[in-house]
C-alpha cells in the first residue's frame, strides 16, 4: 500500500473512532450502515495486495450431469418425482428422481417372480419323478415311453424357466433404473427437468458436484498476470454478497495460456474499449474456507493476491 492509501485507510478509521466515542453509532441505523460500508472499504484496501482479479467458486471436481435412463431411442420415461432441491446437499448411493416407469416396471417385476417361482416347483417335481423312474424303467418297471415324456416335460420347463429369469433379472435392472442415484458425495447445482416432464435429447435431468474441496478460478488481466505466482497467498470476498467476510486461499496453478475473457465481465476500472486479455489463476481454498463456501459453487468473487 503507498503512503497516500496509507493515509485514506488511516483518516478512514480514524473518522469511525470517532464515531464510535461520539455513541451515536449505536443509536442510528443510518450510521450503523454507514460504518459497516467505512469498515469494508478499510479492509479492501488493506487486501488489495500487488493485484486483484474477479474469479468464480467451482467445485475442484468434475461437475456432473446426470441423465434420463433411455430403454430404447422411442422410449424415455418421465420424471415422476424430484426428490431433493437445489443447493442440498446430497451422498452417494441416495435417490434422486423417480422416473413413472417405477410403476410398471415394479408390477411385471411382481408377475416374473410369481411365474418363476412356479416354474422352480414344478421342475423340482419333474427332477424328482425322473430320477425315481429312471431307476424302475432300467429294471424294467417303469414303461421307457413314459420316462421320455417326463424327460421332455423336464426339459420344456427347465428352458422355461431359465427365460423366466432372464426376463427377471431385466426387470429387476429396468426398476433400478427407474430411480436415479447420485454416484458421488456432494450439493445438487441444478435440476432441469420437473415432474410430469421428459428429458429431451441431450438434456440432462440434473446437475450435481462433489464441493467436499472447491477453488477459486480467478481471470487475472494479463498486463498483471507477471505479479502472480505459485503458493501466493489470496483473501476471497463476495462481489454480490453471497456470504460475508473474506477467505484465504493459495494460487495453485496458473494457465499457460492468454485468452478472452468469457465468462466475467470486465473490471469497472478497466478500458471499455480495450479488448480484455486474461489469464486464469485457480486458488486453493483452505480447509475452513472450503467448507464455509462449498454451498456457493458459481458465486462471482473478487480476489486479492498478497504480496
Amino acid at each position: 500500500m503507498d503512503v497516500r492509501k496509507a493515509i485514506v485507510v488511516f483518516n478512514i478509521l480514524l473518522a469511525a473512532v470517532a464515531l464510535l466515542q461520539s455513541g451515536k453509532y449505536n443509536s442510528s441505523p443510518g450510521l450503523s450502515q454507514d460504518m459497516n460500508e467505512i469498515t469494508n472499504i478499510a479492509k479492501a484496501e488493506h487486501m488489495k495486495g500487488v493485484a486483484s482479479a474477479l474469479g468464480y467458486i467451482e467445485p475442484s471436481s468434475e461437475v456432473v450431469e446426470l441423465a434420463t435412463p433411455a430403454y430404447s431411442p422411442f422410449s424415455v420415461p418421465r420424471v415422476e418425482k424430484v426428490l431433493v432441491r437445489e443447493g442440498q446437499r446430497i451422498k452417494k448411493g441416495q435417490a434422486l428422481v423417480i422416473f413413472d416407469s417405477l410403476a410398471k416396471t415394479q408390477a411385471d417385476m411382481r408377475r416374473s417372480w410369481i411365474e418363476m417361482n412356479g416354474l422352480e416347483r414344478k421342475e423340482k417335481i419333474l427332477v424328482t419323478k425322473t430320477k425315481r423312474f429312471e431307476i424302475l424303467a432300467i429294471q424294467g418297471a417303469f414303461p421307457a415311453s413314459e420316462l421320455e415324456d417326463i424327460q421332455i416335460r423336464r426339459l420344456e420347463t427347465t428352458t422355461k424357466l431359465l427365460a423366466a429369469r432372464e426376463d427377471h433379472n431385466k426387470m429387476v435392472a429396468l426398476a433400478k433404473d427407474s430411480v436415479l442415484r447420485s454416484p458421488l458425495t456432494g450439493v445438487v447445482f441444478k435440476i432441469f427437468t420437473k415432474p410430469g416432464e421428459r428429458a429431451s435429447e441431450n438434456q440432462a435431468v440434473m446437475e450435481i458436484g462433489d464441493t467436499r474441496n472447491i477453488q477459486i478460478i480467478s481471470e487475472v488481466d494479463e498486463s498483471l498476470i507477471h505479479r502472480i505466482y505459485r503458493g501466493q497467498n489470496a483473501r476471497i470476498t463476495s462481489v454480490n454478497r453471497a456470504f460475508q467476510g473474506s477467505y484465504d486461499g493459495i494460487v495453485e496453478e496458473i494457465q499457460p495460456m492468454v485468452r478472452r475473457r468469457t465468462r466475467l465481465p470486465m473490471d469497472s476500472y478497466s478500458d471499455p474499449d480495450r479488448d480484455p486479455r486474461i489469464v486464469q489463476v485457480k486458488i486453493n481454498l483452505l480447509k475452513p474456507a472450503s467448507e464455509a463456501l462449498d454451498r456457493f459453487s458459481g458465486a462471482k468473487v473478487k480476489v486479492f493476491f498478497g504480496k
